[in-house]
């Protein structure tokens, strides 16, 4: 099998159930730093899951949600947290809402207590993006009733052992200005889909659903909409025809104003257009259903739409009017044109099936696919799910008597094969990243079962060298394959990958783009000052690599461009990573040291284009709390943003947004209406950020300070200033260029590199075989390594 995974993509769709089936194999991945195309899927109302792929260039990743149970809890005090509290110094004392990834993350403390079914509502970050709730069985009493208002809350400092102190809310602390909205009259809807439009506009759209399981339909639909960044939303189904069942809602990614909602289609198929942010919509019948979208990345009218019958449709006028491209197109298996790479913008990339194991790599215009007008650009048949259009590299697959070839095409050029190790005889391939015009490839080998080893090519994608054997390995919900590898943004050349030695998994970090790896240097004490005695190379840091597939969670590694150096992760101290005591760790050197800010797991996310944190605790129980530094993790305040204790489904915000709005989304009970909570967090700076309030920062690997081939230096803020950061200061303050080194040059293929830095051939290779191109009385020249 030959697919991508994917590291860095930026939507996700949760649905509801776990034991659906993706309806494609092979994932495709998508660098972040290269925002091309954006493909939004969409859930097929006759079933609970999804078909489809998860796919590339800014598309939607699926997943699938999780039914949890809580127990009923009728708890007199209106300010308890619904949970006992505890230390301060053990980083506790918030709840946490994301409990809902464990298996039962309400346990129930009395077995004679009622328990009660949830599904967790899950959101997706960006532009169309869901979360449900699903009730099972009866209702039971309610929690609390609905809060709303609007208050400020004061910060608690957290102090050793302590919290901090206070007798009321000074101007000179920090604080939250919160309210909560109630979507009053849905809470039987169990499905919603919310879209911020970010980029400073005040207006959040959210679509409520009730999902019937037993007609596999959607029978009643909301739209909401707020246009003051969410303080207050105003029902719209007047703006759409009150009998209108709408399913899905999508967002244009190059003009955020404009929105495309579609009808059920068991009711009606039909799309509704806005132009002004969901201020006014029109509707256009279509003839098909459309089970995914796929918006250009430089024209913001142009759209591709595959439909339930494999049938791929264009737009040029934003829906409404569509053409056929061409029929039995392979799901995610096709592509815009990449803009300077393909001579016409409206060029379209497929893999079309031809028989159950065979396609076709097929090229056309969106508007003039006819027979006539088709390029086939591969010379015969390639294996279904194959084709990946990824930055200027376009992969596919073939194989013959059970062995399969892989080829690539760079700058859509002629294919040709790739070319690994002789003595690498793959099972399976896949594309990890195709960033910088090189390619990263996990590649399980003859010998490998759980592993993967990661090999690295040079430009054009043809030639491999090995960079690191067995790499750790899991598979997904749908069965898709997660390799433990991540990018650390913000600095170039750095990843970190989890690898197994003597049958232990342990993290090693690169700075040099896989030439050479190290383990992680632990912290010299624990969070409360304790020194641990941790000596590499026999004990170090491991961490967790998973990233969110629920954008609306941060995942258990969080790295950020805008704040070069910082990366925060869970993990653990000790020989092995253990998926028991485990803790929070940072570091704002870019490894080279680390220290732990929780013993317990967190959420994080960056806020202020990442000059804060924000921490919320792994718990069972509802909560009011939340945590804020200003210092890189060195302190935290405690701030509550809820009157009412809140089962938390999922966290909104725009963090390159000047606005300081966070969204909360929950419910206090079984049987109350959606709650939005809107948190602007402005209050806990005093002002902007001026020359004065900035540090610069020499980056470096264990003292070296030649990274990459270059002497950096970034720029920071100070740590604990209460300053805005303003989104256009720079964070690279000087870069000069290194003589170079052994070291800085990549092995050439066949040869592997020795302990003193110099590439010698490899076993396998014979450096004097003459090129096949050369015949006689030609001269060629060799690699020397």
């Amino acid at each position: 099998m030959f697919g991508i995974w994917s590291l860095w993509c930026s939507l996700a769709f949760v649905f509801s159930h776990l034991d659906h089936k993706f309806g494609a194999r092979g994932e495709i991945s998508c660098p972040a730093l290269k925002r091309r195309h954006e493909r939004l899927q969409v859930m097929p109302p006759e079933t609970t899951g999804v078909k489809g792929s998860v796919v590339n260039n800014n598309r939607t990743e699926l997943l699938n949600g999780l039914t949890v149970e809580y127990p009923i809890v009728d708890d007199g005090d209106p300010n308890s947290d619904g949970a006992p509290q505890q230390d301060l110094a053990r980083e506790s004392g918030m709840e946490d809402p994301f409990a809902q990834i464990s298996a039962n993350p309400y346990p129930n403390p009395d077995p004679k207590s009622k328990r009660r079914k949830r599904t967790i509502r899950s959101v997706a970050r960006r532009h169309a993006e869901v979360f449900e709730r699903i009730p099972v069985g009866q209702a039971g009493p309610s929690l609390l009733e609905t809060a709303q208002g609007v208050y400020s809350s004061r910060a608690e400092y957290r102090r050793s052992g302590e919290e901090g102190k206070g007798s009321g809310q000074r101007q000179t602390e920090p604080y939250l200005d919160t309210s909560t909205f109630a979507l009053a009259g849905d809470s039987a809807h169990n499905q919603a889909m919310v879209h911020w439009s970010g980029h400073n506009s005040s207006v959040i759209l959210i679509l409520t659903k009730l999902y019937d399981f037993n007609l596999g339909a959607v029978t009643e639909s909301s739209l909401w909409r707020s246009v003051n960044y969410g303080s207050t939303y105003t029902k719209m189904n007047d703006k759409i025809r009150s009998r209108t069942v709408l399913s899905y809602l999508y967002v244009c990614p190059t003009n955020k104003r404009k929105i495309m909602l579609l009808s059920d289609p068991e009711m009606e198929s039909a799309v509704l257009i806005s132009s002004d942010e969901g201020a006014s919509f029109e509707k256009h019948p279509i003839n098909f259903y459309i089970q995914s979208l796929l918006f250009h990345p430089a024209q913001e009218n142009w759209i591709l739409a595959f439909s339930h019958d494999s049938k791929l449709y264009s737009s040029m006028d934003f829906g409404r009017k569509w053409l056929l491209v061409h029929d039995n197109v392979m799901p995610g298996r096709f592509y815009w044109a990449a803009v300077g790479l393909d001579k016409d913008q409206d060029v379209v990339h497929i893999e079309t099936r031809i028989a159950k194991s065979r396609a076709q790599y097929v090229r056309c215009r969106a508007q003039r696919c006819t027979e006539a007008n088709r390029q086939y650009l591969f010379p015969g048949y390639v294996d279904t799910n194959s084709l990946v259009v990824q930055d200027e590299y376009v992969f596919t697959q073939v194989t013959k008597s059970g062995r399969a070839s892989y080829y690539v095409s760079y700058m859509r050029e002629p294919f040709k094969q790739m070319q690994l190790p002789k003595y690498c005889l793959p099972k399976d391939m896949h594309i990890i990243s195709t960033d910088e015009k090189q390619v990263f490839a996990a590649v399980q080998e003859w010998n490998q079962n759980h592993t993967y080893s990661l090999y690295i090519s040079d430009s054009p994608g043809v030639y491999f060298t090995l960079s690191l054997e067995n790499l750790r390995t899991s598979r997904g919900p749908a069965g898709n394959l997660l390799v433990d590898f991540y990018k650390v943004e913000g600095i170039h050349g750095m990843y970190l990958t989890n690898k197994l030695v003597d049958n232990r998994v342990k993290t090693f970090i690169t700075y040099d783009k896989g030439q050479t790896w190290a383990l992680l240097p632990a912290p010299t004490t624990d969070v409360l000052g304790n020194n641990l005695h941790c000596v590499l190379p026999f004990c170090s840091l491991h961490l967790h690599l998973e990233m969110s597939e629920n954008p609306y969670t941060s995942g258990r590694i969080s790295s950020k461009d805008s704040v070069p150096g910082i990366v925060i992760a869970t993990g653990n101290i000790g020989t092995e990573l253990s998926s028991t005591n485990l803790g929070m760790f940072i570091t704002s050197d870019a490894a080279n040291t680390w220290r732990q800010i929780f013993e317990e797991e967190h959420s994080v996310w960056f806020l202020d284009n990442g000059g804060a944190l924000l921490a919320v605790l792994h718990s069972n129980t509802p909560l009011r709390h939340l945590w804020i530094s200003l210092d890189e993790g060195k302190k935290w305040t405690r701030h509550s943003f809820s009157l009412a204790p809140l089962y938390v489904d999922g966290v909104m915000m725009e963090p390159e947004a000047e606005n300081h709005i966070i969204t909360f989304f929950g419910h206090f009970s079984h049987r109350s209406e959606w709650q939005l909570i809107k948190i602007d967090y402005k209050g806990i700076f005093s002002r902007r950020c001026m020359d004065g309030d900035y540090q610069t920062w020499h980056l470096h690997n264990k003292a070296e300070p030649c990274v990459m081939g270059e002497k950096q230096v970034y720029m920071k803020r100070r740590p604990g200033n209460r300053c805005m950061l303003t989104q256009d200061y720079s964070r690279i303050y000087s870069s000069e260029p290194c003589p170079c080194r052994s070291y800085d040059f990549e092995c050439d293929y066949g040869f592997d590199r020795q302990s003193d830095g110099k590439c010698s051939p490899a076993f396998w290779f014979n450096p004097n075989t003459t090129t096949k191109s050369c015949s006689t009385s030609q001269s060629f020249l060799n690699s020397t390594g």
